[in-house]
């Protein structure tokens, strides 16, 4: 027996379903994506993503076998591919929603939000090269 559960937001077959959201992980990591406000914010997610795809790879690595789901719970089964998946939608969404912030963002301002990463990273060569950047900026 198949499941034909469908994402409430799409229409798409529920494989990679969240339980309990009835969404699938595409429109589930867009909707989280849009949550986020700030380039810091985005920054922040994308890193914590990555971190969390590392540990799910590495665990991959060393357990390849993925158990078997019974039928009928396909939709629904999270398995560690089934999380990496989901983990790896919703880091290019955090990567597009970045983009978009970034494009919004007036030229100034993103200048001096990478001097403070650039500080924050102690790349003072990188933060006075984009500090020159701005001075060239200013009439």
């Amino acid at each position: 027996m198949e499941s034909n559960a469908k994402c409430s937001k799409c229409g798409q077959p529920a494989a990679g379903m969240l339980v309990g959201l009835a969404k699938c992980a595409s429109c589930s990591a867009a909707e989280h994506a849009s949550t986020i406000h700030t380039i810091e914010e985005a920054d922040e997610f994308i890193a914590d993503a990555t971190r969390n795809l590392q540990k799910l790879e590495a665990y991959i690595s060393k357990h390849p076998e993925m158990p078997e789901i019974p039928q009928g719970l396909e939709a629904f089964a999270m398995t560690p591919l089934t999380a990496y998946h989901n983990l790896q939608m919703h880091l290019a969404a955090f990567k597009s929603r970045r983009m978009a912030l970034v494009t919004a963002t007036d030229s100034k301002e993103m200048l001096d939000y990478e001097i403070r990463k650039a500080i924050e990273a102690e790349d003072f060569e990188r933060a006075a090269i984009l500090k020159s950047r701005i001075q060239d900026q200013q009439p």
